[in-house]
């Protein structure tokens, strides 16, 4: 009787997941979601993974580190082993295969006739929220990770999120980013007002349970807009001490899993960054135009914020030190010239502003760090506008390429 009643309260959870996520497998592909008493083991075995995978990864694959990259690492750890575990981290999770690029089923592929593309709806949708919550760039780009990750794994696993609940997925998403990124990160309740009823508290919560199983509660990733802020760092930033208290660190003590140590606790001196603000929003809001086309999980969001360094600045010696990617290899290229439409793109229509808006309750040197919302800093408003804009001047580009090509296979008679 017992064994009848602990099956009939899994049934249950099981119908009550069922509004949320969707499997074509069945029931019993659908229980393997349920949070159950193996939670915990199996979140110390992801951890552990990840750990081990790192590991194996450093003693294989060395990277050589920027010579920049030396001088702002005093009392975190070796140069070149920090930038190995940055590198290897970002190739661990990134999704770039061509199998991820439409996981969505069947239903998915049909909307995809229409422009824009129910994942760039919900991406921008999300962003204005943010914009809305006040919250964190990093929050944002947190929340396309997870909401990106979880809609690429989530068919290997049983189970598809229809249209009709990326709403749902989405507000999610922001809610567990916050939670992660935020100091004060809103109520779960604040979140779900902006659905317009389309979802409830409880769905969010239910929903927030299956995703960290899905991602393997694996939620500090490495986001192209972090990449890209290393970068411009790198490139234009110098480090100084800040007028704040330096901070006494004990460093974890060495372990199999792939961490370094030093004796003793180390003194780390408080530094703040010294990169241009104006500056760092203007590749900000090109990366947010750039992760609204889902091509963008074709490369690592290493190699996604380089393309981006490329495309910006002209100057490929030195963004190829900053970045330790070279336009010699061959994915680099494609990804620069991918991302170079959607630069010209946001560089034609930006908004023409001299400062950053004010935002009450922000410290004017914070501002730039809070997520706009894309009709902030375009002049162009509508979403579709935005992606055939893209993609006319790509075709352009495309076709300015090919002729200079025939161009030059042009043999001039003597």
């Amino acid at each position: 009787e017992e064994e009848e009643e602990e099956e009939a309260d899994e049934e249950e959870m099981v119908v009550d997941n069922t509004d949320i996520i969707t499997s074509d497998e069945g029931e019993e592909e659908r229980a393997n979601v349920v949070d159950g008493p193996a939670d915990t083991y199996e979140r110390m075995q992801s951890f552990r993974k990840l750990s081990v995978n790192l590991c194996q990864r450093l003693e294989v694959f060395a990277l050589k580190e920027p010579a920049q990259l030396t001088k702002r690492c005093h009392g975190v750890g070796p140069a070149d082993e920090v930038w190995s575990v940055l590198c290897h981290k970002d190739e661990l999770h990134s999704i770039c295969n061509e199998k991820y690029m439409e996981p969505h089923g069947r239903e998915y592929r049909a909307s995809r006739q229409n422009s824009p593309e129910p994942r760039a709806t919900l991406i921008d949708w999300m962003q204005d929220v943010c914009w809305a919550e006040k919250l964190h760039r990093e929050t944002f780009h947190l929340a396309i990770d997870y909401v990106d990750r979880v809609m690429a794994k989530g068919p290997a696993m049983g189970m598809i999120i229809p249209i009709r609940n990326y709403q749902l997925l989405g507000t999610t998403a922001i809610f567990l980013a916050a939670k992660y990124e935020e100091i004060y990160p809103p109520k779960v309740e604040d979140v779900v007002q902006y659905t317009d009823n389309a979802c409830t508290v409880h769905q969010v919560r239910e929903l927030e349970l299956v995703i960290l199983k899905v991602l393997e509660w694996e939620l500090n990733v490495i986001t192209p807009l972090h990449w890209t802020h290393l970068f411009l760092e790198l490139l234009t930033g110098t480090p100084r001490e800040s007028s704040g208290v330096s901070s006494r660190v004990t460093l974890l003590p060495q372990s199999e899993d792939g961490f370094w140590s030093e004796d003793g606790p180390e003194e780390l001196p408080a530094t703040s960054g010294t990169c241009n603000r104006e500056e760092f929003v203007y590749l900000a809001n090109v990366v947010d135009a750039v992760i609204l086309h889902s091509e963008c999980r074709k490369y690592t969001n290493r190699t996604l914020a380089a393309a981006v360094m490329y495309s910006v600045f002209d100057a490929d010696e030195t963004i190829e030190q900053v970045t330790g990617l070279s336009m010699r290899e061959k994915n680099v290229r494609e990804a620069v010239e991918w991302v170079q439409p959607i630069t010209l793109y946001v560089e034609s229509h930006q908004e023409p502003r001299t400062s950053l808006p004010a935002l009450e309750g922000i410290r004017p040197d914070a501002v730039h760090t809070i997520q706009q919302h894309r009709s902030v800093a375009s002049m162009v408003k509508n979403l579709h506008e935005v992606i055939e804009g893209v993609v006319e001047l790509r075709a352009q580009l495309t076709l300015e390429k090919e002729t200079r090509q025939r161009s030059a296979a042009i043999i001039l008679p003597q």
